[in-house]
């Protein structure tokens, strides 16, 4: 539920607070999806040799910095949100 919550909102906060635009916008998605197919690639690899545990921390803390960093962007520095959608 949280997940949704953030992703539902995360376009109007970055419009409607940071003054991002709606192209901005599109391009966090298209980066976001970018980075996701070589895990969703070497996913079995991960889960055999890492486990499901430690692939379930490692992604809880990566959102979390992912969200934390949303909190730390202004206008000015809206661009940065490209590096945390590899988070």
């Amino acid at each position: 539920a949280g997940v949704s919550l953030v992703d539902s909102f995360l376009f109007v906060f970055l419009q409607n607070d940071l003054q991002a635009s709606t192209e901005l916008c599109g391009w966090t998605v298209g980066v976001t999806v970018l980075f996701e197919l070589p895990i969703f690639h070497y996913s079995q690899y991960l889960l055999k040799h890492t486990g499901h545990d430690l692939l379930f921390l490692l992604a809880m803390a990566g959102y979390t910095f992912r969200v934390l960093g949303y909190t730390l962007l202004t206008p000015s520095t809206v661009h940065w949100i490209f590096a945390m959608e590899i988070l």
